[in-house]
């Protein structure tokens, strides 16, 4: 009876220990992504039983409903924790994840046409701060995809104004970092190939093609370098405990405050677009650096835009 029971005890552990190792079930709210150390493998967006190789896959579950959640359009929880208030404007802020926020808020996946085209039915303005840097795949189609599906809204709904965001070097890549001083936004775009740059130029360039293409369209893309952090200063968490010669080694000078950030992406919201020089305006979201690699004398000028914060202790040093 004994020796019986033992290879029944062990089908059994094999069945509730190792089966979850190799299957698994997506239903039909779910969309799933297979990686194996870190790199994409496969999508799923049908339900069903799915199989995996086990211990090095990973599965990463979305949920792909478009849910509607009402609130109170008053202010916007920046990354930082700041409230930026939002005057005279209702935001639709969407996400593929529920985030906190006190704004009116849609789940949408930026690459799904039939989502995005649903959120933007009826609105005057679409602001892309949506990004992906890592994963090949998703890359491709949430820097891309992405731009596409917001410009077809544009396009169909007869959007004006469209603001697109993205690093300063989907337009001045490496061929740029010898330049010493007065680097405008409006260089030949060189990003180089680094994924997330390629990507997003790329996106870039879809964005232009259907704005020359439809008259009624208005492109302002703003380009950002790195975003300050208290956490990153000298004496900040993210240095607590950190060896002397590896402090402050993930700070830029090339750097903007959220806030100032914010306050561009609202200048570049509120403008006249008969104020625009063209239909077609790249600007450099940066704080006022002594040397001037990076000039954001146009966004001054045109967007009437001025940064507060010059983060005089990441260039002092």
């Amino acid at each position: 009876m004994r020796k019986t029971l033992i290879p029944i005890i062990i089908v059994l552990v094999f069945l509730f220990v190792g089966l979850p190792q190799v299957f698994f079930v997506i239903d039909e709210r779910e969309l799933a992504i297979v990686t194996r150390f870190g790199a994409f493998q496969k999508e799923y967006t049908e339900p069903g039983l799915k199989v995996k190789t086990p211990i090095i896959d990973n599965v990463q579950r979305f949920d792909k409903r478009l849910l509607r959640i009402d609130a109170s359009p008053t202010s916007l929880l920046t990354k930082d924790k700041k409230n930026l208030v939002i005057d005279d404007h209702e935001i639709i802020e969407t996400d593929l994840e529920q985030i906190d926020t006190n704004t009116n808020f849609v789940k949408v996946d930026i690459s799904n046409t039939n989502q995005v085209l649903e959120v933007a039915e009826g609105v005057d303005a679409i602001i892309n701060l949506s990004v992906l840097r890592t994963d090949r795949k998703i890359a491709f189609d949430v820097n891309m995809k992405g731009n596409l599906n917001m410009m077809l809204a544009a396009e169909k709904f007869k959007i004006s104004r469209v603001i697109n965001t993205g690093p300063h070097f989907q337009v001045a890549g490496p061929t740029y970092e010898n330049y010493d001083s007065e680097i405008t936004p409006d260089i030949p775009p060189q990003p180089g190939v680094n994924l997330y740059a390629i990507t997003k130029a790329l996106g870039q360039e879809i964005c232009r093609v259907y704005t020359e293409n439809n008259p009624h369209i208005y492109l302002q893309t703003l380009l950002f370098y790195n975003f300050y952090n208290d956490s990153l200063t000298l004496g900040g968490e993210r240095n607590v405990g950190k060896p002397p010669q590896e402090v402050g080694t993930d700070l830029t000078p090339f750097s903007i405050r959220w806030e100032d950030a914010a306050e561009a992406i609202k200048k570049a919201l509120e403008i006249s677009l008969d104020n625009l020089p063209t239909r077609l305006e790249n600007y450099f979201i940066f704080a006022d650096l002594p040397h001037g690699k990076f000039s954001n004398k146009k966004a001054k000028e045109q967007l009437g835009w001025q940064p507060k914060y010059n983060l005089k202790d990441l260039w002092s040093r």
